[in-house]
């Protein structure tokens, strides 16, 4: 259920971050409980959705209650509290005998196969990014990309985003900007623009392309009207008449 979108009740504030080309965006701010660090996600649409921002800080791998301040921890004091969790609980299972295994004979110093010691080496094909991943997804996009136009600035895309990143999937970059970001839209005028702008580049490299043919022909004729002037004067010459 929906609840109110104000700062008042809210373990995290929404403040303005100056961004690339003097450009104001609104960000959540979040502070970890555990240990003071803070956070900044950039608001989808500008819209101050706490069930959205949630959601946001979760995927980046924080534990998160976008109402309770006490329930806001980082990955970091995450990650300390279950090895202290998992330090604390039960003992090590302890060793099964040598000579038996509950009636069962054991081989002892049994050397592993050659094949065992060294499988071949797979890899894993990548399904997810991993918290910094995303978080410098997240940053990169927030610079780059228009969530209003849904459109990215001139130069950039998903593949460009993927490769500054770390060369990362282009498929999981999407899929994160389609979250984070929203999809890319379509302009028809601008569509149209973009289309009349590939047609005049066209069209300019194939007159380029005239344009170093024809200076190759020019040049040639110029070689041949040499060589006949050439021809000419040197038989006006041997007839004593006049080129």
């Amino acid at each position: 259920m929906n609840r109110a979108a104000s700062n008042r009740g809210l373990a995290y504030r929404v403040k303005g971050i100056l961004m690339a080309g003097n450009v104001r965006r609104p960000h959540a701010v979040a502070v970890c409980h555990g240990c003071g660090a803070e956070k900044q996600i950039a608001l989808f649409g500008g819209k101050n959705n706490p069930e959205r921002i949630q959601r946001d800080f979760r995927e980046d791998g924080w534990a998160f209650d976008a109402w309770n301040l006490s329930k806001v921890f980082c990955p970091s004091c995450l990650s300390k509290r279950a090895a202290a969790r998992h330090g604390d609980s039960g003992a090590k299972a302890a060793p099964l005998s040598s000579t038996q295994n509950n009636g069962a004979d054991v081989v002892k110093n049994k050397e592993p196969s050659a094949a065992a010691v060294a499988p071949p080496v797979v890899q894993p094909i990548k399904l997810e990014l991993t918290v910094e991943e995303r978080g410098k997804v997240r940053d990169t996009l927030a610079l780059n990309f228009d969530d209003k136009l849904g459109q990215y600035l001139d130069g950039w895309s998903d593949a460009r985003v993927a490769k500054d990143c770390g060369d990362l999937p282009v498929g999981l970059v999407k899929a994160l900007r389609e979250v984070a970001f929203g999809p890319i839209k379509s302009v028809p005028a601008i569509d149209a623009l973009r289309a009349e702008v590939v047609a005049i580049n066209d069209r300019l490299r194939l007159l380029g392309d005239l344009e170093v043919d024809l200076r190759n022909k020019a040049g040639q004729l110029g070689l041949d009207l040499v060589e006949v002037q050439s021809r000419l004067n040197q038989m006006a010459a041997d007839l004593g008449v006049a080129a």
